[in-house]
C-alpha cells in the first residue's frame, strides 16, 4: 500500500474487496471496542443494531483507501455474468469470483492479497504481504 503511495505500483481493488474490507474492519472495531465478544460476531451485531450505529473507526479506514492512490472498480452484471464461470472452474466463494472477475478484467497480472485461495487463478501471481 505504500508503494501505491509513493506511485511505485499502480494500486487497483474492486468495490467488492472494499465491501469485504468494510465488512472484517467493522467486526473488528466491534470485538476491539469491547462492545460484543469473539466468536459469531457478524450475528451478534445482527442483533444489536445500536451497537453497529455506534461503531465509525472501520469507515473512516474503508474510506481511506483511496487517498492512497488505489483506483476502485466498480461492480456490474457484467462482472457479476463472468464470475459464474470462475466459480465452476476455480471452486471460489461468490465474493472471490466477483473479485477475480475484475481482475480478469483489468488484465491484471499480479495481485497482494492475504487469501491463498486467489493462487489457484491461472496466469495471476499473487503476493501475499505481511501487512495484510
Amino acid at each position: 500500500m505504500e508503494r501505491c503511495e509513493r506511485g511505485e505500483l499502480k494500486g487497483v481493488t474492486s468495490a467488492v474487496a472494499m465491501a469485504e474490507a468494510a465488512h472484517r474492519l467493522m467486526m473488528i472495531e466491534a470485538v476491539a471496542s469491547g462492545q460484543v465478544s469473539p466468536g459469531n460476531v457478524a450475528k451478534k451485531l445482527r442483533n444489536k443494531p445500536h451497537v453497529v450505529q455506534t461503531l465509525h473507526l472501520y469507515q473512516e479506514q474503508v474510506e481511506k483507501i483511496p487517498l492512497m492512490r488505489i483506483e476502485i472498480e466498480s461492480f456490474d452484471l457484467r462482472l457479476l455474468l463472468h464470475s459464474g464461470p470462475l466459480r465452476s472452474r476455480y471452486g471460489f466463494l461468490t465474493n472471490d469470483s466477483l473479485i477475480a472477475a475484475t481482475v480478469r478484467d483489468r488484465e491484471i497480472k499480479a495481485i497482494a492479497s492475504g487469501d491463498q485461495d486467489f493462487d489457484r487463478l491461472d496466469g495471476v501471481d499473487l503476493f501475499c504481504p505481511s501487512d495484510i
